[in-house]
């Protein structure tokens, strides 16, 4: 079972794939299910500060020394399901059609060509 903890009211998880979040800073974030909360995570399994969820057109995202992390993807990462790894080209479908709303509920994967595989 994946690290799982609640941090003001909110179900995180620990997500720890080569995040360098700068000079002195951990590797190790937690995430909430609802994606709306991210924090640092310290060497003890705690947390010692949020970090800015920025958002564009593209949904909510923070950045890491030039790289953009979009929320919808490690929320899914964390908390959604596995994919089927014979297939590429996944990507994530928003439910309700908002990417903004990047609570686990409403995210799942779908394979880019999916519409087109009744037709082969």
């Amino acid at each position: 079972m994946k690290t799982e903890i609640v941090i003001e009211g909110k179900r995180c998880r620990l997500y720890s794939f080569g995040l360098a979040l700068g000079p002195g800073h951990p590797k190790k974030i937690w995430l909430a299910d609802t994606g709306d909360f991210a924090a640092y995570y310290d060497a003890g399994g705690k947390y010692h500060g949020s970090l800015n969820i920025l958002c564009d057109d593209s949904g909510p995202y923070f950045e890491d020394i030039g790289e953009r992390f979009h929320i919808d993807g490690l929320v899914m990462a964390l908390f959604g399901p596995d994919r089927i790894w014979g297939y590429t080209n996944w990507t994530i479908n928003h439910k309700d059609g908002n990417l903004m709303n990047c609570d686990y509920r409403n995210l799942e994967w779908v394979r880019q060509n999916a519409p087109f595989d009744s037709q082969m």
